[in-house]
């Protein structure tokens, strides 16, 4: 198994290529690790990523289920009401 690296020094060194664009080669360079290294730091923090936007969208459309539920629960007891008074007359 390869070397094992700090997390934070992992996560600055994420910074440094995607917020500041320190070319992934320079980083390898400087740091003496594998650009492959690095790349993979980058494809796992992109896998991150989309995992918790992928969870926020989730959540959001179970919210947006559970509201239309509601919504609807009220729109069918406002419709019974509309019919029973429609058959009274």
């Amino acid at each position: 198994m390869g070397k094992s690296y700090p997390l934070n020094f992992k996560k600055a060194l994420i910074v440094q290529v995607l917020e500041h664009e320190k070319s992934v080669s320079e980083l390898a360079k400087g740091n003496n690790i594998a650009p492959s290294t690095i790349h993979r730091w980058l494809r796992e923090e992109r896998l991150e990523v989309l995992k918790r936007k992928n969870k926020y969208i989730y959540k959001k459309l179970e919210q947006d289920i559970e509201k239309l539920a509601e919504e609807r629960g009220v729109l069918l007891k406002a419709m019974a009401i509309f019919a029973k008074e429609h058959s009274k007359n």
